[in-house]
């Protein structure tokens, strides 16, 4: 039997702003936050050494690691990016959303590309358009 253990990964929400912060905060009303989720804002007037410096204090170079980012060709992005770039354990996803992060709590994966994978299916699910009819109008 496989065994799919999501522990082995640490998540590391980051983004402009206080991207990261409202994700946590959002997370910390809704559920409760794994041990191994991290969260670094990409505040405004940082510097992307300062940025990086702020990512390498919650990395461990020994897990594998996959940066959920705000936005596609943004600084945190790019960052994360180039960090991937040099290192396979680490995958980088960027403009999903908070329900897959949610969902993919709960979730088991066998790797981390699965995991990285899943975040985008899951984020695509949740993204969703109510129209008049369906609201009964």
């Amino acid at each position: 039997m496989e065994e799919y253990i999501m522990a082995n990964f640490t998540t590391i929400v980051t983004g402009h702003g206080s991207f990261a912060t409202g994700i946590k905060n959002t997370l910390n009303l809704l559920s409760v936050i794994p041990d191994n989720y991290k969260f670094v804002n990409f505040e405004n007037g940082m510097t992307e050494a300062a940025y990086k410096k702020e990512l390498d204090k919650v990395m461990d170079k020994d897990e594998q690691i996959l940066f959920f980012t705000d936005i596609y060709g943004g600084t945190p992005f790019k960052v994360c990016a180039d960090l991937a770039y040099h290192n396979d354990k680490i995958e980088v996803v960027t403009g999903c959303n908070i329900g897959s992060l949610m969902e993919a709590t709960y979730n088991t994966y066998r790797s981390l590309s699965n995991y990285a994978d899943d975040l985008i299916v899951i984020s695509k699910n949740f993204t969703q358009r109510l129209s008049a009819e369906k609201a009964g109008r």
